[in-house]
């Protein structure tokens, strides 16, 4: 159970670091390959616990910093550069190593990623694909990621937004699969603030591999909100 509580924090805090309120750099869990411009920056707070702050170095390199701390359980931290290129006016590629660490005496400890990402669209409508590898999956929870999802622009202040999100994790003993579900909207409630509200599913599908202990089992976590808000500044897209 343990560490489907760790992946969601995973997803939450990912979604407070990737969302750039450059408005479409992000559709939460998955990274665009959109980027801030020059000296743009934000800060952002993600269901209270989940804080971080993301500045442009340029217009195609990003980088965001953040953390979470819940009670004793699970405090972790995580950094994030992104480096992008537009190859047309609808498609951009990008890459992004992320570096984290889970602060856990059991299970915890410094775990690499590194994701690829392409978008095709504009910002005010696109597809996004992204795939993160862990390099330390005992630590992360998972070995592979696949992000999967697409974005709108509904008005002049309203974005909507929904992703799937598979990843999956095998070791002697099981082979786990997490399946997350989301959408959202984004909201400016004004010019430099932003609110980004929604709900996450989550599921984990988990064989057992030892023979003694054959079998499928499935646990359900009941969606879970996710509110953030944004105070951005600097350069404005």
């Amino acid at each position: 159970m343990k560490i489907v509580w760790i992946f969601y924090i995973l997803i939450t805090m990912s979604v407070c670091i990737n969302a750039q309120h450059s408005l479409h750099e992000s559709i939460g869990y998955g990274p665009t390959a959109f980027s801030p411009h020059k000296s743009e920056k934000r800060i952002t707070n993600t269901n209270v616990v989940l804080t971080n702050f993301t500045h442009g170095i340029t217009n195609n390199i990003s980088y965001s910093v953040g953390g979470a701390y819940i009670s004793d359980y699970i405090p972790q931290t995580l950094l994030r550069l992104k480096f992008t290129h537009q190859f047309t006016d609808h498609i951009r590629l990008g890459i992004s190593p992320v570096a984290g660490y889970i602060f856990d005496n059991y299970e915890g400890g410094f775990y690499p990623d590194l994701d690829a990402i392409l978008t095709i669209g504009k910002p005010s409508y696109f597809l996004n694909f992204s795939y993160t590898k862990s390099f330390n999956s005992k630590v992360s929870g998972y070995s592979d990621d696949i992000s999967l999802g697409s974005s709108i622009r509904l008005s002049k202040k309203v974005w909507l937004f929904g992703e799937y999100n598979l990843a999956w994790y095998e070791d002697l003993e099981r082979k786990s699969e997490y399946r997350s579900y989301s959408m959202m909207l984004r909201l400016a409630i004004k010019n430099n603030q932003h609110i980004q509200l929604g709900f996450y599913k989550l599921s984990e599908d988990q064989t057992a591999l030892q023979e003694i202990n054959s079998g499928i089992y499935v646990e359900n976590i009941p969606p879970i909100p996710v509110l953030s808000y944004s105070l951005f500044w600097g350069k404005r897209k």
